[in-house]
């Protein structure tokens, strides 16, 4: 997939298209800690908040681990 190239905060639909296949999903990219901009895919429907927190506490410690 190719980068997104935003950069600002958003929170919005998304499609993503990778060799003849989309995806849609909801799109969070926001400022982090350390000044850079992430971003977070998700289907829930809930507060932009929750997300970041749920996936900091849930995700964050899978992806960086070693």
């Amino acid at each position: 997939m190719k980068k997104v190239g935003i950069h600002r905060n958003l929170d919005g639909d998304y499609t993503a298209k990778s060799r003849g296949k989309k995806a849609k999903f909801r799109l969070i990219i926001y400022r982090g800690k350390d000044k850079k901009y992430l971003a977070k895919g998700t289907n829930l429907d809930v507060n932009r908040s929750m997300v970041i927190k749920w996936y900091n506490k849930v995700r964050t410690p899978i992806e960086n681990a070693s």
